[in-house]
């Protein structure tokens, strides 16, 4: 592995993953030193440009407003063009961020962003929040529980993007389909809610547990964390299915 022997497969691994659970994608365009840059400079060109006035030339444009002006533009352009290009897209880790919670909707949730202004990244509340809540922020809209489960290891209960994998019916063709809240997922076409509720209700009946002892086993049961874990994304994915055979 080129380290010498001295980090195992296991431990690599384990550094990896711990990376790409806190990990976060960010855009990073705003350089704090070009935007000073820009503001010295255009400061530069407003004072010359006073100066010449002043010393007789009528407001007229002298070299060093022409060099400061043109410094100002470049920077600014730069910093466009730097911004839309999505160059300054990147994966960051980052003090006290990495440690925040996810939740996809609520009244307490922030929104993350990188500030130029002060070089740094800063977590805006979206309403008022009392003092020594939890906040939190979002870790991507239209993640479902098998994507949290998988990158994050955790489960929201509730979650809106929450989908499942069905079988269609034999009469309807056979196959796989995605199921959302509102229906299919992705580019497979819609397709009749009769026939999604019957996939709906055909997987519920070949599970071997029920969602009231999925909800008894979590509220009782001596559960390793990981069996917590496995028990509760069991049970979001039965309630999906649920809704949708009560659905009429």
């Amino acid at each position: 592995m080129g380290l010498g022997g001295t980090l195992s497969q296991e431990r690599f691994e384990w550094a990896v993953e711990a990376v790409c659970s806190r990990a976060f994608t960010a855009d990073i365009s705003g350089d704090v030193r070009a935007l000073g840059l820009s503001v010295i400079a255009a400061g530069v060109g407003v004072a010359s440009f006073l100066l010449d006035g002043t010393a007789g030339g009528q407001g007229s444009i002298g070299p060093a407003t022409l060099c400061a002006l043109a410094v100002s533009c470049f920077s600014t352009v730069w910093q466009l063009w730097y911004a839309l290009s999505g160059s300054g897209l990147t994966y960051v880790m980052c003090p006290v961020i990495d440690s925040m919670n996810h939740r996809s909707t609520g009244s307490k949730l922030s929104s993350l962003a990188y500030s130029s202004l002060v070089d740094a990244f800063t977590a805006t509340a979206e309403a008022a929040i009392p003092a020594g809540d939890q906040i939190y922020i979002s870790y991507g809209e239209g993640k479902d529980n098998d994507a949290f489960l998988m990158h994050y290891g955790f489960v929201e209960r509730g979650n809106p993007a929450q989908q499942a994998t069905l079988a269609l019916p034999a009469d309807a063709g056979g196959g796989t389909f995605r199921l959302g809240r509102a229906g299919t997922v992705g580019t497979q076409a819609s397709l009749p809610r009769d026939t999604m509720r019957q996939a709906c209700m055909v997987e519920l009946q070949g599970m071997p547990t029920s969602i009231q002892w999925d909800q008894q086993l979590l509220e009782v049961g001596d559960l390793s964390t990981r069996c917590r874990l496995a028990v509760e994304w069991r049970l979001e994915r039965k309630l999906l299915l649920e809704a949708w055979c009560a659905d009429r």
